[in-house]
């Protein structure tokens, strides 16, 4: 079995909203989000997987900075936030190739939003088509590619701060819901690349 860790490198973009720890016990893993970090084009990219989203999905902000090809969605769908506000229709898509670690490398179709947390977001549809499996205690997923079993585990324990930078008693709460509600029914350089 091979076990893949995050890739190495700057990010693409740096989000000042996240802040992490590593995390000293599988206790504390009870309340994380899985992330990582992948390899895009030879560059390094965020990555988290959300078993709640019903797409996969990727930043604009990707797309832009890494000159990925586009292409016309063929069945587009309108996407809710956590509010009831109007939402946004996604209409754009793209292949991505991505690799983490070593022996796990993979092309998926990820629809194009605006997203800040990170630069790709894989829910359901990875999960189904690799037949993946969630460990809950470790936080790891696993999967079969190419006659191997490959386990993913995650990159730090993730905390989201407080929109209130003076509130400090709120500032380390865990906490983050499943990004989407659908209404539908190779390794290279790591050098960050430039604004």
């Amino acid at each position: 079995m091979k076990i893949e860790e995050a890739d190495e490198g700057e990010l693409i973009v740096l989000r000042r909203a996240l802040s992490g720890q590593k995390a000293s016990n599988h206790k504390e893993q009870r309340e994380n989000i899985f992330h990582t970090r992948c390899t895009i084009n030879g560059r390094v990219c965020s990555l988290m997987v959300d078993r709640g989203s019903c797409a996969n999905v990727a930043s604009i902000t990707l797309f832009d900075k890494l000159l990925l090809n586009t292409e016309p969605h063929p069945q587009p769908y309108p996407i809710q936030w956590l509010n009831q506000g109007k939402g946004l229709k996604v209409s754009t898509r793209c292949l991505i190739s991505f690799s983490i670690g070593e022996n796990y490398m993979d092309e998926l179709w990820s629809d194009i939003i605006p997203m800040d947390a990170y630069h790709v977001l894989l829910g359901r549809p990875l999960l189904y088509d690799r037949k993946v499996t969630y460990d809950g205690f470790l936080n790891t997923y696993s999967l079969h590619k190419n006659g191997r079993k490959i386990t993913l585990v995650p990159l730090l324990h993730i905390k989201f701060l407080s929109p209130s930078p003076l509130d400090h008693s709120k500032m380390e709460k865990s906490y983050f819901p499943s990004l989407i509600q659908c209404s539908r029914s190779s390794k290279g350089s790591s050098r960050p690349l430039s604004n």
